[in-house]
């Protein structure tokens, strides 16, 4: 298992592919990995599902039928502002590139996408979102924004 899944809860993905033969094998490689994942075939989707569901890392194709798995970084970010993008196309178009990075990408990936670099690239945006997600709270600890409980009203296990 991959040990950044092994280390705490499981992060939460959401792939975001339209060819559905690809989406299914992202999807099933990414939970023999133990990520929790969610899926999407199209922008609008991913939109509801965004909605309701905070994930960690996204992998979005760039073209969609309604749309580009680039327009989902801001919905993704203000559902969890720590949550990274990785984007992947079949076009690895100079312009392509650097509209993704210009965006906050955290990778681009071209199809087709070797099993094998997608869990690393993977592996490595979910620490950098845990990561993220664990300085905003001891920022908000260090700022009094958060109670700390003092040791003494703690139970006597707690204690130990």
């Amino acid at each position: 298992m991959n040990p950044v899944v092994a280390a705490s809860r499981a992060p939460e993905v959401l792939v975001l592919e339209d060819d559905a033969p690809l989406r299914e094998v992202l999807v099933r490689t990414l939970r023999e990995q133990g990520y929790a994942v969610h899926s999407a075939a199209s922008v609008a989707q991913a939109r509801r599902l965004l909605a309701r569901q905070a994930v960690d890392v996204a992998i979005v194709d760039v073209h969609l039928g309604d749309g580009s798995g680039l327009d989902l970084l801001e919905p993704l970010r203000a559902a969890a502002g720590a949550a990274q993008l990785v984007v992947m196309s079949g076009f690895a178009e100079t312009s392509i590139i650097a509209e993704a990075y210009r965006r906050g990408a955290f990778e681009f990936l071209e199809k087709p996408v070797e099993p094998a670099r997608l869990v690393g690239v993977l592996a490595r945006a979910a620490e950098k979102a845990t990561l993220l997600r664990e300085n905003a709270a001891l920022r908000s600890v260090a700022a009094g924004d958060l109670p700390v409980v003092p040791l003494d009203r703690l139970g006597a296990a707690m204690r130990e």
